[in-house]
């Protein structure tokens, strides 16, 4: 991990790369690598993801992307990432025998040139599990001077898979909208579709409760997704996942 900005020393072994997990490796999904992203609004979006071995020494190296480590017991590790313009999400790859035992989170530090503001989200690090042909996610709201963003991540996915966002009133389950999706599709990583903001969709699902369901169009195509809601004045975000 040369972008690696490190509390404690660890030791750098040669890897090659792979995309579905090997065997004795569990490979999860970074919703956003390491990364940091000037956007519109004069904001900037530092990701960053902390980790913590709370077992033995690793045997086995973990492995975000092509870049490999093994981590000493006990011990936490700041990884940090480039300048980007689109900021991806990524695979990582921990050994089976320690996947409970290292402790991830991947957080974005959000701020906005001139208002002297900052704040702290914690964006989804996904198991393969968590990856299925429907999702559904509850609660979310479009208001004035917000924007809300779809994210949705396909695992594997066949070429052609398409995913199908549908927009529901959550008092009524009346349908409001829907919408499908193509994939673009990244060299070790998952695939990516998205709706940059719900809000642009109409006014009629302004200011309702809403259930989103995304679902591929195959059940060989499994996906995950959610949605984050940004003030526009001061960057600040939140998710809504479906967990």
């Amino acid at each position: 991990m040369r972008r690696v900005s490190v509390f404690v020393a660890l030791v750098l072994v040669a890897s090659s790369a792979f995309a579905a997990a090997p065997a004795g490796y569990e490979r999860m999904v970074l919703s956003i690598a390491p990364s940091y992203a000037m956007c519109a609004r004069f904001s900037r979006y530092d990701t960053r993801l902390y980790v913590f071995n709370d077992g033995a020494a690793t045997r086995r190296e973990v492995c975000l992307g092509d870049d490999c480590q093994r981590l000493p017991a006990r011990k936490a590790v700041t990884i940090n990432g480039p300048l980007t313009t689109n900021p991806l999400p990524a695979f990582i790859y921990v050994p089976s025998e320690q996947a409970d035992r290292v402790h991830m989170k991947l957080m974005v530090e959000s701020t906005n040139h001139g208002i002297n503001d900052r704040a702290f989200t914690e964006i989804p690090i996904i198991r393969e599990s968590e990856f299925k042909q429907r999702i559904q996610v509850l609660g979310v709201r479009v208001d004035d001077g917000f924007r809300v963003t779809l994210r949705v991540y396909g695992l594997d996915i066949p070429d052609g898979a398409l995913s199908t966002m549908r927009i529901y009133d959550m008092a009524t389950d009346e349908l409001l909208y829907q919408q499908i999706y193509g994939f673009q599709h990244f060299p070790n990583a998952p695939s990516v579709a998205m709706e940059c903001d719900i809000g642009v969709i109409g006014w009629w699902i302004a200011g309702r409760d809403l259930r989103v369901e995304v679902e591929s169009s195959s059940d060989d195509a499994r996906i995950y997704a959610f949605v984050s809601t940004t003030d526009n004045a001061t960057q600040r975000f939140t998710t809504i996942t479906p967990k």
